[in-house]
């Protein structure tokens, strides 16, 4: 299961950006995960490494 860890997201956007099945919303407080497919492509893409 991918989480993300608020105390270090700074709600950029590009994990949304590169998730090949659309599965991550990204609003002005949250990000939002529903129905992921655990590829991994947001884990490697995020540059302060809140993604896990």
């Amino acid at each position: 299961m991918v989480k993300i860890n608020k105390d270090v997201c700074m709600l950029c956007g590009g994990c949304a950006s590169v998730c090949p099945f659309n599965c991550i919303t990204v609003t002005e407080r949250e990000v939002i995960i529903e129905n992921c497919k655990e590829c991994g492509t947001c884990i490697k893409f995020c540059p302060v490494g809140a993604i896990e």
